[in-house]
């Protein structure tokens, strides 16, 4: 009885040694995957957390390009400033043999354009713009604006067939002067594809656009709203008329107004670039004649500002982007000026020929650096610059590094005078930056969890099979020893 006792006592013990050893062996399996799990939870947070960081950090860097630095007034708050002179063209046609329909006086129209490209007199041509970009936010330049007279069918012809980045204002109103060789139609849609495709601003200076035509051969024509349509045509508009909401052109009971917008723009700060043998100045023509307005609500997207405004859709001043889409590359600039008769905020009459030449040329200067300059910086939600940083902190890296080129591309056009192309390309810029997407950081945490867990299990396994025969060995000697 005693000898069946121990042997019970025996088997229990060896018993109860197999089911430690098995619990001891359980609790390193789970130390193992705990372990385990730790390194790959860390990993994984630490791939998915590096690029946020690293992105805050490239945020605060400055964007590419030097052309333009962010300078904080106490006064006047954040202005872009640079130490650049940027150059501008202006070509005023004025054929000899080629005359008017709404204009008294020829050569006063041709002085209002030279007076809206000329600086005042001094020692240097170049002085300081200043352009309201967005609330608290304005841009400063150095400008220097040239003027070109046009007085030959030839030199008028090779700027449109060939020109590019230029401004033209047509100061013979609502005549379209059209060479020979050249249809109406086709010479309208030469018009068209030098705003299209090269980057071109063209200046009607008063009255119905596009309305009537004098040939080189000294005959005249009259199309009426055709004109307008033809040009209009080539941006998907072609059914487009520039006639007041009941009420005549000429009725003054009426008036347009000055825009705010132009008041705030064109009206304060090119009045500082006025000679002062100008006795009227451009803030002095508040009112006007209702004339052949555009509405602005057939351009959305591709108006840039109003000059002068009836009742509201109706713009009779304005300054239009000039492209077939609200994203297209190429692209232009229509100023359009359907008046002709100026006022003070007297009703009292002010020198209208000039105030054609001068208040058209005055808004194409203004518009082509406006455009371009908020296309590249603005606190509108618009522009290539708040994309891009938008990018840079919502860790959208992929794609990013295409759009800081692109934005270079903006800022070497705008150094060179191409204000247009910068435009265009600011425009690729933000689009690029609005595309950039974020890295794919499961394909790398994958990768580094494989080579980091693979030596681990295989670790883990070699040493539970060590354990293993360790145990099997134990087992070994009691059979043995019984």
């Amino acid at each position: 009885m005693e000898g069946a006792n121990r042997i019970y006592n025996l088997h229990h013990k060896i018993k109860q040694n197999r089911k430690r050893i098995k619990e001891e062996k359980g609790k390193e399996k789970m130390k193992q995957k705990e372990t385990l799990v730790k390194a790959v939870a860390f990993l994984t947070v630490a791939l998915l957390i590096a690029p946020v960081l690293v992105n805050k950090v490239e945020a605060a860097e400055d964007l590419p390009g030097d052309l333009f630095q962010f300078v904080w007034d106490d006064f006047d708050g954040y202005y872009i400033v640079s130490d650049e002179v940027f150059p501008l063209k202006v070509y005023v046609l004025s054929l000899p043999d080629v005359g008017n329909y709404r204009v008294s006086n020829h050569s006063d129209v041709v002085e209002g354009v030279r007076q809206a490209t000329k600086i005042y007199p001094g020692d240097s041509d170049v002085k300081e713009l200043v352009i309201p970009l967005w609330f608290g936010l304005t841009m400063k330049l150095n400008v220097s604006v040239s003027f070109h007279l046009v007085e030959d069918w030839e030199t008028y012809k090779t700027l449109v067939e060939s020109g590019d980045n230029t401004i033209i204002v047509n100061t013979h109103d609502e005549y379209l002067p059209v060479p020979e060789d050249y249809t109406k139609d086709g010479w309208t849609d030469e018009v068209a594809d030098f705003m299209l495709n090269r980057w071109g601003t063209w200046v009607h200076a008063g009255g119905y656009p596009f309305y009537r035509v004098w040939y080189q051969n000294g005959t005249t024509e009259e199309w009426g709203e055709n004109g307008f349509k033809r040009l209009m045509s080539h941006i998907g508009k072609g059914n487009l008329t520039c006639y007041p909401p009941d009420r005549d052109p000429t009725d003054m009971s009426n008036p347009a107004t000055f825009s705010m917008w132009a008041a705030q723009g064109m009206g304060i700060n090119w009045y500082l670039l006025l000679d002062n043998s100008f006795a009227t100045s451009i803030a002095t023509f508040d009112g006007a004649n209702p004339g052949y307005p555009i509405n602005f609500e057939d351009f959305e997207g591709q108006y840039i500002g109003g000059v002068y405004s009836l009742i509201a859709p109706y713009k009779p001043g304005a300054i239009i982007r000039f492209s077939q889409n609200q994203s297209a590359f190429n692209f232009g600039i229509y100023v359009h000026m359907g008046v002709w008769q100026f006022y003070d905020g007297s009703e009292n009459t002010l020198p209208s020929d000039i105030g054609m030449g001068f208040i058209s040329t005055a808004a194409a200067i203004y518009g082509e650096f406006t455009y371009a300059a908020c296309k590249l910086y603005s606190r509108s939600g618009n522009s290539a610059t708040e994309a891009i940083q938008k990018a840079e902190k919502e860790g959208r890296t992929l794609g990013l590094a295409e759009a800081k080129n692109l934005f270079q591309n903006a800022l070497d056009a705008f150094a060179s005078g191409n204000y247009k192309l910068a435009a265009a390309y600011a425009i690729q810029a933000k689009q690029t930056a609005e595309k950039a997407a974020a890295p794919n950081t499961l394909p790398q945490a994958i990768a580094i969890i494989i080579t980091i867990a693979v030596p681990i299990g295989i670790g883990a396994y070699y040493k539970i099979n060590r354990k293993k025969n360790k145990g099997r060995a134990s087992e070994c000697v009691e059979r043995k020893r019984r």
